[in-house]
């Protein structure tokens, strides 16, 4: 028996998504409040999808899965801890989801179907092909009564961790090569604006004092590491 597996941290991201989604009346009020004020208002989605990050991080941290010889075992919760044990002969179906920017990195979310007492949908987001094609064949193996194959062609040839891929990150100097090819951004996108917009809007800022300055500063350098995260995890992560 192998050990307990965490999900894809794409799930991070995706997760996020669907809790903005679920708090979608808290951007109305932004929008309502702010929509004279751009700038106010993008504070306001930026904190609030970081909000909705962290509380993504938290279900993702603790929640992790076995692939067993004769069940899918499913923990999940911290102070209320929860285990859910799926024999694979009570799988009906599995449904295979996939983000558009998530294919070509094969990464999915399964809806498991189960039959029986207490049936209902278990869902693992963000896993790799392999997990859903281990899952199938040890499904359909119960199913004839034959003994399931392990799945090799699939496994990938080495793993790294979620830690030392977080310590790369911020020693590879890939933040620097990010904030630079921001920076340029911003200055192309200054040529298509009204003139003195971007100024006006910094003078703005200054006037609600260095705090305000540095709450920015330390939103933008957030935005930075979490993109050169995710590109080293959709790189490297098995």
């Amino acid at each position: 028996m192998s050990d307990f597996e965490r999900l894809h941290p794409m799930m991070i991201i995706q997760r996020s998504f669907q809790l903005m989604r679920s708090f979608s009346f808290v951007l109305f009020i932004l929008l309502g409040t702010f929509w004279n004020n751009w700038t106010r208002l993008l504070l306001g989605v930026v904190v609030l999808y970081v909000v909705c990050g962290l509380l993504a991080g938290y279900e993702w941290f603790f929640f992790k899965y076995l692939i067993a010889t004769d069940r899918l075992i499913i923990t999940k919760g911290w102070l209320a801890k929860k285990q859910i044990e799926v024999p694979y002969q009570r799988i009906q179906t599995i449904h295979r989801q996939t983000l558009f920017f998530l294919k070509p990195f094969k990464i999915s979310s399964l809806i498991i179907e189960t039959a029986g007492a207490g049936g209902g949908n278990e869902t693992l987001l963000a896993v790799k092909e392999r997990v859903y094609l281990q899952l199938q064949q040890h499904r359909q193996a119960k199913q004839v009564g034959a003994k399931a194959k392990l799945v090799t062609e699939v496994e990938p040839q080495y793993q790294i961790t979620a830690a030392a891929i977080w310590e790369f990150t911020f020693t590879d100097g890939g933040i620097f090569a990010m904030l630079f090819a921001a920076l340029t951004l911003i200055d192309q996108v200054k040529t298509y604006l009204p003139n003195g917009l971007l100024d006006h809007e910094w003078k703005n800022v200054l006037n609600y004092g260095i705090t305000a300055i540095l709450c920015l500063l330390g939103i933008f350098m957030v935005l930075l590491m979490t993109v050169t995260l995710l590109k080293n995890l959709l790189r490297y992560w098995a």
